[in-house]
């Protein structure tokens, strides 16, 4: 079974139109919720689905918000809901490492459950995002800081694939996951050319880092067929083409059932 731990999936169209194109190849779906959404429609959304689970995301610019927030959210952790949390510090302007994702952090660790931080490149048809805030490297901080959080940096941080390698390597409970990189608006020889450089650019990082080969989970990014965010088999194809037959269980859907499930 796959486990697609990054998506975002948030309609009935959506939905369909993905299980369509991944042909009963996956197992489990994590839907991540964009922060500016209604969390309690998708909530309901996900709710009608069984194999789709979800991960709250949050909005940081309002600190009365995300003490109210967290207090529902930890009623939603209690009671299975939710199977992670979910930072956009590109979009809204601070860095992982700040003070006020304490609370986050500490509520992650309650329940033992990840805190997915987007970083790396940015999909923001506003020009709203600063991309110096989602660099990989505050991710660093913070893992220092509160060692048994467990943090996935999403995107292995593209463009920044050896500053992600180098920090999911220096911290025992840093993750990442492949998502977001190859979209689906180019012409087939382009796209086909991105694969292949990103799959080179993996085998490189992999060869300076071998040991984050066991820190790494499958995930598309996929946002609907209307988005350059709609490829899965390349992801698939990605997976079997750099991880060795025996590693790819784990990166396919062992580590996130230990992350995420367990």
């Amino acid at each position: 079974m796959i486990i697609d731990i990054h998506t975002h999936i948030d309609e009935e169209q959506h939905f369909h139109s993905y299980m369509k194109k991944t042909n009963g190849r996956i197992g489990l779906v994590f839907v991540l919720h964009w922060y500016k959404n209604d969390f309690n429609k998708l909530r309901l959304f996900i709710d009608s689905k069984p194999n789709l689970r979800l991960i709250a995301g949050l909005n940081m610019d309002n600190p009365k918000h995300i003490e109210e927030r967290l207090a529902e959210l930890e009623v939603l952790l209690q009671q299975k809901k939710i199977v992670g949390l979910k930072l956009y510090p590109g979009y809204q302007h601070f860095f992982v490492s700040e003070q006020k994702v304490f609370p986050v952090a500490k509520l992650c660790l309650k329940y033992d459950k990840p805190l997915v931080i987007h970083s790396g490149d940015v999909y923001d048809l506003e020009n709203e995002a600063v991309l110096k805030y989602s660099h990989p490297v505050y991710a660093d901080e913070l893992a220092v800081l509160f060692p048994d959080l467990k943090i996935v940096l999403a995107h292995f941080s593209f463009p920044h694939l050896l500053e992600c390698a180098n920090i999911v390597s220096k911290n025992k409970n840093v993750y990442t996951d492949i998502s977001g990189t190859i979209v689906d608006d180019l012409p087939k020889r382009e796209a086909e050319n991105l694969y292949k450089e990103y799959k080179r650019d993996m085998q490189r990082v992999l060869n300076y880092f071998p040991d984050i080969r066991s820190k790494i989970m499958f995930g598309t990014d996929y946002g609907g067929e209307d988005t350059p965010l709609n490829e899965v088999e390349m992801y698939i194809r990605l997976v079997k083409e750099v991880f060795a037959k025996k590693e790819q269980e784990h990166v396919f859907s062992g580590l996130a059932q230990e992350l995420f499930l367990s």
